[in-house]
């Protein structure tokens, strides 16, 4: 899902959000301790409203966290983020991945739009929407994962639009 492709780093787009990401709410503990590797065409930065913009092939990388997309739009609340919009473009969706508890495997996502709140736990796709997290896959045009419940609601207006699949769990013998 996610390619190797690096890209220039420009060092006004980094420091813009080094210091924003550095609390992730609901990851492994170790990802808050990682460095903050971001790539971006552009960026600005609102200290009046808290807010990061990343413009053109964004990539953020912490530890477990791996997000890539158009436009990536950082809300901070009290100098902790509390929310991060993905957006991908016409042709390529916004795209996440992260370990959230040691020992389980990778929840990856992709949708035109991606809203992860930190401060409410949950993580909302919207447009073609697919999360997989290991025998588990769930696709829709949205789909909502409660992270800490462990909740994943799927829905779609299109009649057989929300499609499930579950890997069995092998017997012992």
């Amino acid at each position: 899902m996610f390619s190797p492709r690096r890209l220039a780093k420009p060092r006004h787009a980094a420091a813009l959000l080094l210091g924003a990401l550095a609390v992730a709410a609901f990851a492994l503990p170790e990802d808050a301790e990682q460095p903050i590797e971001i790539q971006a065409d552009a960026g600005s930065y609102d200290p009046d409203r808290g807010v990061s913009v990343l413009t053109g092939a964004v990539q953020i990388d912490q530890g477990s966290l791996r997000m890539r997309a158009h436009t990536v739009t950082v809300s901070n609340d009290n100098r902790r983020v509390a929310r991060i919009v993905a957006e991908g473009h016409a042709d390529a969706p916004a795209e996440m991945r992260q370990r959230l508890r040691p020992g389980e495997p990778f929840v990856s996502a992709r949708a035109a739009r991606i809203d992860y709140s930190l401060a409410e736990e949950r993580i909302e796709l919207r447009g073609d929407a697919y999360l997989a997290q290991a025998e588990r896959e769930f696709a829709g045009e949205v789909i909502l994962y409660d992270v800490k419940a462990g909740r994943v609601d799927a829905r779609s207006e299109q009649p057989g639009g929300v499609r499930l699949k579950w890997q069995p769990v092998p017997t012992s013998d």
